[in-house]
């Protein structure tokens, strides 16, 4: 839980240990800087030892105490990439104009489990209306309840509007009760020939 180094214990922001030149009878203030171990969590016991290097019985002094180090929340996965800013994870996508894409699969997981609200927006509307980025793979109101640890593969498909081309970056966000992971891709709608058109003739 808390590893026996100075990555982990810094005794006056040091390392485990600390030499001091003390003055008889005179008191000496310290401070400890404790770190745990990434994703661990639970009770331990520290010790801090004071040695005064006589080398007699008496020549030590130890007092203990409790750290209990309480879990914290990991902010959900996208793709297999955690992070609280924009992360270009999805590959980017072609469609021709008019055409839907075919489906875009990502992952979503999160460590704790628990309800998972995934969205995916569009910055340029007039191509790519958020109402035409439909997700399969989550319920109505775009929620996973994912299991402890568990994983979501889900798929996307994007309309573009009729007769538009051009660019338009995709936001997914994924959000638990604490965090917000955040992943985007570029969609690109080509251009397609239109064929000529002919009025009506009069006869």
């Amino acid at each position: 839980l808390i590893s026996e180094d100075s990555e982990h214990i810094r005794l006056n922001g040091i390392g485990t240990s600390y030499l001091v030149n003390a003055s008889p009878n005179t008191p000496v203030d310290f401070f400890l800087i404790l770190i745990p171990v990434a994703d661990q969590s639970g009770p331990v016991e520290i010790t801090i030892t004071v040695d005064d290097g006589s080398g007699t019985e008496t020549s030590e002094a130890s007092r203990s105490f409790i750290l209990n180090v309480t879990p914290g929340n990991d902010a959900p996965v996208i793709d297999g990439v955690p992070s609280t800013t924009e992360v270009d994870d999805i590959p980017a996508q072609t469609t021709k104009e008019s055409t839907a894409t075919s489906a875009i699969s990502f992952s979503v997981s999160d460590k704790e489990g628990g309800l998972i609200k995934v969205t995916a927006t569009s910055d340029d509307p007039n191509l790519v209306p958020d109402s035409s980025i439909k997700l399969s793979g989550t319920d109505s109101n775009g929620d996973l309840n994912l299991s402890i640890g568990g994983t979501a593969t889900l798929n996307m498909t994007i309309t573009p509007v009729t007769g538009k081309s051009g660019d338009a970056k995709i936001t997914v966000t994924a959000e638990d009760s604490e965090d917000t992971t955040t992943s985007f891709f570029m969609l690109t709608v080509t251009s397609v020939n239109d064929a000529p058109v002919i009025d009506a003739i009069e006869p």
